[in-house]
């Protein structure tokens, strides 16, 4: 299976200059923090990736200049320890940490992170004139399961959400309060054997954790969970009633041809758009009872395992990430169509963790680095070197301030 490659990925230091300044597309008038203080384009911008470290976690925060490259990573400590899937020799694995999509999740100025081995979720607020600094608001909240890998927030519930993916395994949601951080809301929701039936910690790709999230309009709560051949992969889903997520609402998607459904993105309010590494990537409506529908389902012959998706409005474009080369499969989001493919040299190994901001990718790659891909030339503009800064297994997830 392809994704055997996994563990044998070529992990070795890296070291390139950055290129020359650049300037890509800007946003559209206006567009950018309006209402925060903040001016157009990249100013006050930051990226976000969760250093998953045993002996003591932390957010790296990495400055966007106004050009859009990227400088002076810091960390800021999440007050909880990480913790490393197993892969299927059961050793821990060399890279992507946890297997998953949304381990850092920011919205507006809050950014939640999750405590693999303390079973833990952290709430942040972003200083709004240095986006890199960020501020634990109160103390970890218990994720009431074991081995949380994922987390999500609607707004417009404010609500957060975290995905367990140990040997208790489940959802655990909390009211957001801007002062006293993350409060429980509800029981902890605990999936069924038939869902999910992994050890702490899990051990994957196959039949592991991958991502929670909101559709667009919060209506409804998904969670993506690998199955390990075709038709036993779980896309659960969990209506929304009287601004609550419950079990009796829960909701158990499969489809004979979805194996390991592994991160997902919306393209508009109803249409998301899932990878699967076993095969390609999908198409599926949401509508607002959680019975999904599949629009479509393309088969990538030359992946070797897309584990990330994004999408870019501007060029109407959705991408499937692949970890085990360094490839971008671009998808026309209207139809569904495989139209292509582009990435960075192959020196860099494969993609990991990836966020898009102003026409930009930035990209965890498979070297101990940051690499930052303009998508509308389909071209490399800066390689971050990171040797040196710390341990490339821990690293995993990515955002960016909003």
């Amino acid at each position: 299976m392809r994704l055997s490659l996994l563990p044998l990925l070529p992990f070795a230091a890296v070291a390139l200059a950055q290129v020359p300044e650049f300037h890509p597309h800007g946003p559209p008038p206006g567009s950018w923090g309006q209402g925060w203080g903040w001016g157009s384009g990249y100013a006050n911008k930051a990226i976000y990736f969760l250093e998953n470290n045993p002996s003591g976690s932390s957010i790296v925060s990495m400055k966007i200049s106004t050009n859009g490259s990227i400088s002076n990573p810091k960390r800021t400590a999440t007050g909880g320890v990480g913790s490393i899937t197993l892969n299927s020799t059961g050793q821990p694995v060399a890279a992507d940490s946890f297997q998953s999509q949304s381990s850092v999740f920011v919205s507006g100025d809050y950014l939640f992170t999750v405590n693999a081995g303390s079973d833990t979720v952290s709430m942040f607020r972003i200083d709004p004139h240095d986006a890199t600094n960020i501020m634990l608001v109160g103390s970890p909240a218990g994720s009431g399961g074991q081995f949380p890998n994922s987390v999500t927030y609607s707004r417009a519930l404010n609500t957060a959400c975290v995905l367990n993916g140990g040997a208790k395994a489940g959802v655990m949601c909390y009211h957001v309060d801007r002062q006293l951080g993350l409060i429980p809301t509800g029981s902890f929701i605990q999936f069924s054997k038939s869902i999910s039936n992994e050890t702490t910690p899990p051990t994957g790709p196959p039949e592991s954790s991958s991502q929670i999230f909101f559709n667009p309009t919060s209506t409804v709560l998904l969670v993506d969970q690998k199955g390990s051949k075709p038709g036993s992969g779980h896309i659960v889903t969990y209506p929304i009633v009287n601004g609550a997520v419950t079990a009796a609402e829960q909701i158990d998607n499969q489809f004979p041809n979805i194996a390991l459904p592994f991160a997902a993105v919306f393209l508009d309010d109803t249409r998301a758009f899932i990878v699967d590494p076993s095969c390609g990537a999908s198409i599926f409506t949401v509508p607002a009872s959680g019975h999904l529908v599949q629009d479509t389902h393309v088969t990538i012959p030359t992946q070797l395992a897309v584990c990330w998706a994004n999408y870019d409005a501007r060029l109407n474009t959705a991408y499937a990430i692949d970890v085990a080369q360094a490839l971008l499969f671009t998808f026309d989001a209207t139809t569904g169509a495989l139209t292509g493919s582009f990435g960075p040299d192959a020196i860099y190994g494969g993609l990991f963790d990836s966020v898009i901001s102003n026409g930009l990718m930035y990209s965890l790659t498979a070297t101990d680095g940051v690499v930052v891909l303009d998508l509308a030339s389909k071209g490399t503009r800066q390689y971050f070197d990171l040797t040196g800064f710390g341990v490339r297994q821990f690293w995993t997830g990515m955002a960016v301030s909003s």
